[in-house]
């Protein structure tokens, strides 16, 4: 999106807001995109609010809105937060993909926990590519 690309997330969250007074509901892209911005304005708390706000909108989230907070939190470091939201996936029904897997690894400083990722990637057949 134009936003991600200047790195503006409080324009996407403007643009999100637009939305909702003109009694238009966000989508999934819509919200996904928002997500996107905040991972490259290095917002992850941000990104998870609105991962939250999707669930209570009932808009389903998807693989990609998923893996697009996941690496906001690993722009951000954020460990624990990551490992939850890749836990949370199965709850929600989704697979995560190699992509969800390699920013859950990015966000680990403990080499234990991203070596335990690495592993059950590999029992979905997923090949990492980050360490």
């Amino acid at each position: 999106s134009a936003c991600g690309r200047c790195e503006e997330w409080e324009v996407a969250l403007g643009m999100l807001e637009e939305m909702r007074e003109c009694w238009l509901q966000p989508t999934v892209v819509s919200y996904g995109a928002a997500i996107s911005v905040c991972e490259k304005g290095q917002e992850w708390e941000l990104a998870l609010s609105l991962l939250a706000e999707m669930k209570a909108c009932n808009v389903e989230g998807n693989v990609a809105s998923y893996s697009a907070a996941l690496s906001a939190c690993a722009r951000g470091e954020a460990q624990e937060p990551a490992l939850s939201l890749l836990r949370s996936m199965e709850d929600a029904n989704l697979s995560p993909n190699i992509i969800s897997y390699n920013a859950a690894m990015a966000a680990c400083y403990s080499a234990q926990r991203a070596e335990s990722l690495i592993s059950e990637a590999r029992s979905r057949s997923l090949q990492p590519d980050i360490v």
